[in-house]
């Protein structure tokens, strides 16, 4: 090994040819933002990401952001309301109420948060 040091006492190899010190030193902790995203609450954030895409998704493939056309479709069931699927009409309140639930739930966690230093 290039650089590396034999300890007389043992005979083993040492790949480390610094001093203690740099192995005691204190790594610098990640943004907060990281911290909190990667480290400390990685599961609702992927809830969080989800609930956003599946309610901007959903709104935008049913009425193209034109809200007027939230409940009104071309396709009709036989007693003239919306039906239900993609196009029916409990995908937005259930997307809606869900992407502000965890938004609210993110966000209180958010400001409780105290990162490391």
């Amino acid at each position: 090994f290039k650089g590396a040091a034999m300890s007389s006492k043992t005979g083993e190899t040492s790949v480390f040819s610094g001093s203690i010190s740099d192995l005691k030193k204190k790594v610098a902790p990640p943004h907060p933002v990281v911290q909190f995203c990667r480290d400390h609450e990685p599961h609702w954030m992927f809830v969080f990401v989800l609930a956003h895409f599946l309610f901007w998704n959903r709104v935008y493939t049913a009425t193209n952001f034109d809200l007027h056309r939230l409940y009104t479709d071309n396709h009709f069931s036989h007693d003239g309301g919306i039906p239900s699927g993609p196009s029916g009409s409990g995908i937005f309140p259930i997307a809606l109420l869900l992407m502000v639930t965890v938004t609210v739930v993110v966000g209180a966690k958010a400001i409780v948060f105290v990162p490391e230093k």
